[in-house]
């Protein structure tokens, strides 16, 4: 399993934002941390 894949199923088991956001940031699809950082915003709204 690639690492990408691994940090998102820490991140929703763990309820993890930060791991989250990495995940995206890190996936090759998503190709910027401004989209990583829309994207977190919009799956994981901060309480």
């Amino acid at each position: 399993m690639k690492a990408v894949e691994q940090l998102a199923i820490r991140a929703v088991l763990e309820q993890d934002r930060g791991l989250a956001f990495e995940a995206l940031a890190k996936h090759p699809l998503v190709g910027s941390v401004e989209i990583a950082e829309k994207l977190t915003e919009a799956f994981w709204p901060q309480h």
